[in-house]
């Protein structure tokens, strides 16, 4: 039997458990900080084309509130330079 990949993350008595599907992962190996959220969904957008756009805006969406939860993640705004 194989599990399903999935985010585990725990800290100071907190847990979360996310499942990482192919999309989700690909976002992941995709955050280099050089790139904007907008360039990966776009990215996203042709890798997954039988995705809708709620669909993988709602999966970002999963995936940062997890990451940002634990303080791994964090977003910039403004102009890239």
């Amino acid at each position: 039997m194989h599990e399903r990949p999935e985010l585990h993350l725990q800290y100071e008595g907190f847990e979360l458990r996310l499942a990482l599907d192919p999309f989700r992962r690909s976002v992941l190996k995709r955050i280099d900080g050089r790139r904007t959220l907008a360039e990966i969904l776009v990215e996203m957008a042709t890798k997954y084309p039988k995705t809708t756009v709620e669909e993988r805006v709602q999966k970002w969406r999963e995936l940062y509130t997890a990451l940002e939860q634990f303080n791994l993640l964090g977003m910039r705004g403004g102009a890239r330079t």
